[in-house]
Order: structure tokens, then sequence, then C-alpha cells
């Protein structure tokens, strides 16, 4: 499916449209890794308090590294509430959690007893994770139809709406809280100011490949954008320059790239015409290939994490594999059942999510079954750890909030999908894309006055 993506034509800019069919194809990409893939020393623009987990993967670099929460040995059920099926991951602070669902509605309730503080409704679906902004006290959310949400998050009050023309799949970035990042599926990569309403981008940077994964940010301001042709693009977030441009393979990048900034290392997952780890010595101005690891009989992409001591787990099928930071293997084990999404790592605890809606907990040093506990809903997005406290969302209609008990004063959040889920929402997002496409069709040129940069690979 892949190979029939290609080129996207000139894109909005140019009055121009994705083919239906490719736009599904895009869609369901994102979908099998949307769930998919943070160093103990973070830049300042990817701060974030303690125990809040603000952004998809929790910081910018997009490793998924918990806060120094207890690892869950046996989960207690703390609260739950039937809130509709979701197909993103939540964000939220040490008092509350956003939870955005595939109605297009996003729900605020509490951390300690799920008490609902307020609801929005969006313009669409949404399939990625909001962005809070603490700072401003708001939270920005995407959909489908291109629409971008500003909602104050003491309130649930929509402080402004602003329409771009394509579909957006990847979760918004912000760049130092006052740059907001939204990349599209045409290969379009927008910059708005995100302290008052947007009168229109601040700059636009065109391609001719699809964005479905959410990028990464190093240096404090560089995004790392990965994209469906195989190859990448490092962009200042600040100005939209473009220091450097990659092109690997012709396998397309559909995760999110991971960044160890202790090494200056990128790691980068792709799939089906090669599954493999390629690991990158990056800077701001070049990329150079440092090695490649390819695991047995691989058929999913998913992205790696890394661990405090710069270790690499990387899992597909059902191998788990970690690595040291030059790409050996320091140990491997399997599980009972596939894995499909990427671990999240904390105080020396590797957690895994498998098929079977479990989560699989293992010791980094040897690879040792630290725990394995059922989670009793079918979950599709990450699970992540605000204050202490698991949150897992799925398609079951219910939101499930557990406490987790310590085990050797070790930390560790959660990723979990089930494959039966996902394969079932392939259909729906299809039907989604053809139907943006759609409504897409015939647009003006909103941005050509902005002299759209353009990366043709």
């Amino acid at each position: 499916f892949f190979f029939l993506l290609g080129p996207h034509g000139s894109g909005p800019l140019h009055n121009t449209t994705m083919h239906a069919a490719q736009c599904a194809l895009v869609s369901v990409a994102a979908l099998v890794v949307c769930s998919c893939a943070l160093v103990s020393s973070v830049s300042a623009q990817q701060a974030a308090a303690p125990r809040d987990w603000p952004q998809y993967r929790r910081f910018g670099n997009r490793s998924g590294e918990a806060s120094a929460s207890p690892t869950a040995t046996s989960r207690s059920m703390k609260w739950s509430a039937a809130l509709g099926n979701t197909a993103a991951s939540p964000v939220g602070s040490e008092k509350f959690v956003v939870i955005p669902t595939r109605a297009g509605i996003i729900h605020c309730m509490l951390i300690e007893d799920g008490s609902f503080l307020w609801n929005f409704t969006a313009s669409d679906t949404i399939m990625a994770a909001p962005v809070l902004s603490p700072a401003r006290d708001l939270v920005f959310v995407v959909s489908t139809d291109g629409s971008v949400h500003a909602i104050n998050t003491n309130t649930g009050t929509g402080l402004w709406q602003y329409h771009l023309d394509t579909s957006v799949i990847s979760s918004p970035i912000l760049i130092n809280s006052d740059t907001l990042i939204i990349c599209t599926a045409r290969g379009f990569i927008y910059a708005f100011d995100a302290n008052s309403y947007p009168q229109g981008p601040k700059w636009v940077i065109q391609s001719n490949s699809s964005i479905v994964g959410t990028p990464a940010v190093t240096l404090d301001t560089v995004l790392i954008v990965g994209f469906t042709n195989g190859s990448f693009a490092a962009i200042d977030g600040e100005t939209g320059s473009i220091s450097w441009t990659y092109t690997f393979h012709s396998s397309p990048i559909t995760t999110s790239p991971v960044i160890n900034e202790r090494l200056s290392t990128m790691y980068v997952t792709s799939g089906f015409h090669a599954f493999q780890l390629d690991a990158f010595t990056m800077s701001k101005t070049e990329v150079k290939h440092k090695w490649t690891f390819r695991p047995h009989d691989a058929t999913v992409a998913v992205s790696a994490s890394i661990t405090q001591d710069d270790r690499i787990i990387y899992a597909s099928n059902n191998d788990i594999y970690c690595l040291s930071s030059d790409g050996k293997t320091l140990w491997h084990t399997t599980s009972a059942t596939n894995i499909i999404n990427g671990a999240i790592t904390a105080d020396g605890v590797a957690t895994i999510p498998t098929a079977d809606s479990s989560m699989l907990g293992l010791f980094i040093e040897n690879g040792t079954q630290a725990f394995n506990d059922t989670i009793d809903i079918s979950a599709t997005d990450s699970v992540v750890i605000i204050n202490g406290t698991i949150i897992v969302t799925g398609t079951d209609n219910v939101i499930s909030a557990y406490n987790v008990v310590p085990i050797r004063e070790r930390s560790s959040s959660t990723l979990l999908i089930t494959a039966a889920a996902a394969a079932i929402s392939l259909f729906a997002l299809g039907a989604i894309s053809l139907y943006c496409n759609k409504k897409l069709q015939d647009k003006d040129d909103s941005y050509s006055s902005l002299g759209t940069t353009t990366i043709q690979f």
C-alpha cells in the first residue's frame, strides 16, 4: 500500500488535493502506528512538571519515559467512566487529564476521582494526542478535518478555531510555548503564533510526501520530521528554515523519531519494504548514518525507546530486544503474543504493550520479567502515567484509571493497543479520509502570500 502513495502533488497552496485512495492509505498507515514510541536531560522547551504528561509521549524527544511513579505489579481500580471510543492518547497535569474521543468530544476530568470538569465538542474525529500549554492554561487539539482548536483548560471554553485545508493525523507540537506546529497528511507543515488568534500561519513548508508520525523536537527548537517516502528533515520550529534533509530508503517512516540528546543520536524505525531500526548521529547542520538493526521476521514498525543509561528497547512481533548505544544486542526475549507498539521506560523497567491487552514489564538490566498485568478494556491508545495514576483508554466506551503498586521502588508507564481494535478501525479511518478529501476539493489558495518553502526529495 505504501508504494502507491507516491508524491502528493502541489497540495492546498496550489488548489490541488491528494487522491482519495492515497488519503485513505495514509490514514491506515497512521492508525497502525499512531500509538507508537525522553531522556533524563531534556531541553527547556520540553520541560514538564515532574508528574505531568503534557504531550504525545510526554516529552518532545518522543521516547516516552514516565515520571518516577511506581511500576504496576498489580493494579487497583481508581475510577472508571463511559466516555466513548478513543483513538488518541490523553494528556494531563498533576490535577486533571484531557481525553479526546473519536466522536470529537474532549473531556477534562480530575485525576483524583474522575469527576468531570468540562467537555468540548470539536469539529470532527480526533486521531492525535492534544498538547498542553500549562503556562497559559491552554490545550491545543487538531481534528481530522484540519481544524485546530485552542481550549482554556480551566473552563473548557474554546478560545479560537482555525481550519486548514488538509487532514491532520499527527499530534500538534509546541515550541517554547510560543509556536504551534501542525503537520498534515499531505506533507504540509504549518507554524502559528500560539498566544493569540492566528490571522494566518507564521510560515509554511510544503513537501512532496505525507507526514503521519508526530515529529520529535531537539536542540530546543529543531523539528525532526519523518516522511512516508523514507526521508526526514530537520527544521527550525521558530523560523521554518530547513537545516538538512536526508533520504535513507524507500520504506515509509510512519512512527515518531526518538532522540537521545546526550549522544546526539536519532533512532528511526521504518517498515513495509524493510522493517528495521536505524541510528543516526546528527547536529543542526548534518546527519550521518551510524548503524542498522534488523529484527528477526519483523512485520510491525514501532518506535524504539531509550533508557537513562542510553540503552535502546526495540520490539516487533513477539520479539523484544535490548541494544547498546552502538547497536549490539544485550539481551533478547519473547512475549506470548505480538508486540504492536513501543515500550515505555522508567527507573530500570521497560513496559511493553502486547496484543492481548496486557502490560508486560521487563527489567532493563537483564530482560527478566518484573510484572505481567492485564487491563480489563480493549486499549487502543497510549497508556499514560499522570501523578501516579495509569490512564487507559480504548474501544469499549470506557476510560479507566488505576493506582500503581511499587516494585523494587522502580517506575514505569504503559503504552498498549490491541491488534483486533486496530484492524477494525482501519475501515473507519479510510472512510474518514475519503470524507475529508471530498470536503477539501476546490479550495482557494489561502496562503500564497507567505512565500511557502518547498522540500523535494
